[in-house]
């Protein structure tokens, strides 16, 4: 039953895409009641209800489906332990921390966006992939625990993420994408040994970036930095057994390259 735009109760179990977008642009909506039974919601069925400020979900709930993009004024959001998707909460520019269930299927989460969120705690979530724009423009996004999963992260995944300064790479991470951490605060980055791919400019615009670990297993390493304006890695260190096939780097440092030991042809292993 609907008991007005400023004042929702729903006991339907499903509503899924039938109710896509059904309250879009409901900018007085502020109430909403989700009785306990509904398992999904409708494709981005709150998208852009700007004045809903808080939402508890039923425990029943097993697919968001995007619902809350653009929910500007949500500032918490707690989702139950049984859910297995909740797709995209782009826009959401209130949200300060989330927490993501074990169950769900990162490979389709995004928070792009929401320049408000500082943590994101992943119990352990379903899943191998990092998504392509997953937290880029999470300005003020300070930390995230990957999960030993995730074999790749995404292109842009975390481009834009200013305030990110550390970050652990899992040890069954195998690739980066292009642009991934352009632009974040990462300091230092120790790149783990199952790692083979790192994407074009991956680490572009890390004004911070002082130094750069390498996994033993690099096989190409494209272009990590575009600019000659940024103040970028200081150090490399390389593993001896690294088997490195193709190294590019272009534009300028107002640092030079430098070797952890300072040998000469120090890339030649």
């Amino acid at each position: 039953s609907y008991t007005g735009w400023g004042d929702i109760s729903g006991t339907s179990s499903t509503w899924s895409n039938g109710f896509s977008n059904l309250f879009f642009k409901c900018p007085k909506l502020k109430d909403v009641t989700l009785a306990e039974g509904i398992k999904y919601l409708g494709v981005r069925m709150f998208r852009n209800c700007s004045s809903i400020a808080s939402i508890t979900l039923p425990s029943t709930l097993k697919r968001v489906n995007s619902a809350f993009v653009g929910c500007t004024g949500l500032t918490t959001l707690s989702f139950p332990d049984e859910l297995t998707e909740i797709g995209s909460q782009e826009g959401c520019t209130g949200l300060t921390t989330l927490t993501i269930p074990a169950g769900v299927i990162i490979n389709d989460f995004k928070c792009t966006n929401c320049t408000a969120l500082t943590n994101i705690n992943l119990k352990g979530s379903v899943g191998t992939e990092i998504p392509a724009n997953a937290f880029s423009g999470c300005t003020a996004l300070k930390s995230i625990n990957l999960f030993e999963s995730i074999t790749t992260i995404g292109n842009n995944a975390f481009k834009d993420c200013t305030s990110l300064t550390q970050l652990t790479m899992p040890a069954s991470l195998a690739s980066i994408g292009e642009y991934a951490f352009q632009n974040t605060g990462l300091t230092g980055v120790a790149l783990q040994r199952n790692l083979t791919l790192i994407g074009k400019y991956a680490f572009d615009g890390c004004a911070e970036l002082a130094s750069i670990t390498f996994s033993p297993n690099v096989t190409e390493i494209q272009q990590l930095f575009q600019t000659e304006r940024y103040y970028v890695a200081q150090r490399f260190d390389l593993h001896k057994r690294l088997r490195l096939q193709r190294l590019r780097f272009s534009g300028k440092s107002h640092h030079p390259w430098r070797c952890t030991k300072h040998q000469p042809r120090c890339f030649q292993e």
